[in-house]
């Protein structure tokens, strides 16, 4: 699938489907897509080791929301010139699709962008040790994914990782980029697990 082939898709199924949402999310991301040789890649971050929650872990740009955000896709366009430098007037943002939580944080908003060019685009030294772009075509391989039970607060849930190029993309990161290329027909592979025992709203 083309890079024009997969914006529409992803585009078609957003505006189609419904998501259930916060109306206060505590937190928000952005899923930045972005275009290299045609083909749609993906953009995370690793953070910095010296964090002192969420260290060393590969996710999206985002954060808390802040006072002076107006809403849940400000947060996101803030965090991410805040960790990548790419400014807001660089993104179109395709929608929201579904809250997620985690143990920790409860009702994070997802927003899903198309990044259309990554000029002066530089990681936040204090806080992103490096970013990772991947094909998102790389993701249709089950070899390098793998699921875990875990338990807390009496709740079992599923968690997705995805071992890749030496990274490990675990926790609400995997959840999201699982069952969000599932829905698009980019994972063909574990149609048995619930996106809702996986963080998902």
């Amino acid at each position: 699938m083309n890079y024009t082939e997969f914006i529409q898709n992803l585009k078609t199924y957003i505006s189609n489907n419904h998501f259930i949402h916060s109306q206060k999310p505590i937190a928000s991301v952005l899923v930045p897509i972005f275009e290299k040789n045609d083909e749609p890649w993906i953009l995370l971050t690793k953070r910095s080791t010296k964090l002192e929650k969420h260290s060393g872990q590969v996710s999206f740009p985002g954060g808390k929301v802040d006072i002076t955000d107006r809403d849940e896709i400000d947060t996101a366009l803030r965090e991410t010139k805040e960790e990548l430098n790419i400014s807001k007037g660089q993104i179109e943002i395709i929608g929201r699709w579904h809250d997620f939580w985690t143990p920790y944080y409860r009702d994070v908003a997802t927003i899903i962008g198309e990044v259309k060019n990554l000029d002066g685009m530089t990681p936040s030294e204090s806080e992103i040790e490096k970013i990772i772009s991947l094909p998102v075509s790389s993701f249709a391989d089950p070899s390098i994914h793998r699921v875990e039970e875990r338990y807390h607060n009496g709740i079992t849930y599923t968690v997705h990782y995805f071992e890749i190029n030496g990274d490990v993309i675990w926790g609400a990161t995997g959840g999201v980029i699982f069952f969000l290329l599932r829905d698009l027909g980019i994972i063909k592979y574990g149609k048995q697990y619930s996106g809702r025992r996986s963080g998902l709203t």
